[in-house]
């Protein structure tokens, strides 16, 4: 898909451009365009002459990275200090489960952060080396 045909999905499905973006991983953070050769292939899809779908891997012209973020990230930007780290999510679900979800949540955020220290001790330790 090109950029162009993005904004035109995004203009025709929420034309007050007030929505805010789902990815199947994290959150958007931003874009930035480089080289398509730049830190490896991008892949699209296109019509075939057949009326179905053809996968391309492609180098060639430009591309544009969507930047994301993860809760492993979002945990690095506090350098894995847990208690600042959960002063700065908020959560506001609008359905009632007692609350079942938003523990979920908060517990998978705190081994994201959790995650993160281990990997950090280990990476000190293989410094100390």
């Amino acid at each position: 898909m090109k950029t162009k045909e993005l904004i035109e999905l995004l203009q025709k499905e929420d034309p007050s451009g007030e929505a805010h973006i789902r990815l199947n991983e994290g959150i958007l953070r931003g874009v930035d365009v480089k080289p398509g050769y730049w830190d490896g292939h991008y892949s699209y899809l296109e019509d075939g002459d057949d009326g179905k779908p053809v996968w391309v891997e492609s180098t060639k012209n430009y591309k544009v990275d969507f930047l994301t973020m993860d809760l492993y990230d979002f945990a690095s930007k506090f350098k894995g200090n847990w208690e600042e780290m959960k002063n700065h999510i908020r959560v506001e679900y609008t359905y009632l489960d007692n609350g079942e979800r938003e523990r979920e949540f908060i517990e998978h955020a705190k081994r994201e952060c959790d995650e993160y220290n281990e990997v950090m001790e280990k990476v000190k330790k293989m410094h100390k080396k």
